[in-house]
């Protein structure tokens, strides 16, 4: 899966794990942790976002030295 433990709740949107793609609209040009096209990244398709619709991750707890995900805006 990749998905670093975290898993999709059962909600209205399912986050999808994927790599670069020049196809996808607003699309990360690269990955900031590897500061390349190799990475990995999780995104939702925007045709799904609609106002009031949720989509949730969840993890159980990591220690704090395990670093698998960063959160980028």
């Amino acid at each position: 899966t990749g998905l670093c433990a975290l898993q999709n709740l059962k909600a209205d949107i399912e986050w999808k794990r994927t790599s670069y793609n020049i196809e996808l609209f607003n699309a990360p040009v690269l990955d900031h942790t590897t500061n390349s096209r190799g990475g990995f990244y999780l995104w939702l398709d925007r045709r799904q976002t609609i106002q009031g619709r949720k989509a949730q991750i969840e993890s159980e707890l990591m220690a704090v030295d395990i670093r698998c995900i960063s959160f980028w805006y």
